[in-house]
């Protein structure tokens, strides 16, 4: 979203987006690829959006690199310098310096981004999952404890007390997990 576009939403939408940017997480996803057309879509033919990418900032873009790598296999790109429009898409004051670089898994594309200037300082934050804005990644794995493992080594926390295997004793459905990144950005594990 563009800085015209973004002062151009009610306020009560920048505010959400506001609180999206500030958590550092801008991550979760309804339905990545092959999902439900919309109606323009089915009425025209052409998606009325369709995901670019989803976008993190983190404090360490090279640790944050081999975490997403290490443990859940993503690919990285060579980092990417942005262009000297930044600022104002940002919506931030001159100068800044901000470091980049994409992180695939499949057709999803995360981009992720290390503001050097101007540069949070604070404490990291644990927001509540019930806050508005994006609240997490959902990830489908194979062998759980294989990926917790990493997760462990790699500085991110398991949050033992959201394990849950889903479904009844009848049918029993996927075991399912939250972590956080060494930035305490929530990713949930789902292993079918």
């Amino acid at each position: 979203m563009d800085s015209k576009n973004f002062s151009a939403a009610p306020p009560g939408r920048r505010a959400m987006l506001t609180n999206a940017i500030r958590s550092g997480l801008a991550l979760a996803i309804g339905v990545i690829a092959g999902g439900a057309q919309s109606s323009a879509q089915a009425q025209t033919g052409q998606p009325q959006a369709s995901i670019l990418h989803i976008a993190i900032n983190v404090a360490d873009m090279e640790r944050t690199t081999r975490f997403y790598t290490e443990a859940f296999g993503f690919t990285a790109s060579p980092p990417i310098t942005p262009d000297g429009q930044a600022a104002r898409i940002f919506g931030l004051p001159t100068p800044i310096e901000v470091k980049a670089r994409f992180l695939s898994l499949g057709s999803v594309r995360v981009l992720v981004r290390q503001f050097d200037k101007p540069k949070y300082a604070g404490p990291a934050r644990d927001l509540p999952v019930i806050y508005p804005g994006w609240g997490d990644i959902a990830l489908r794995v194979g062998d759980l404890e294989q990926v917790l493992g990493k997760v462990r080594r790699l500085g991110g926390t398991v949050l033992e007390n959201t394990r849950t295997l889903e479904g009844t004793p009848d049918k029993p459905g996927p075991e399912v997990v939250f972590v956080t990144d060494p930035d305490g950005a929530r990713v949930e594990l789902v292993s079918f």
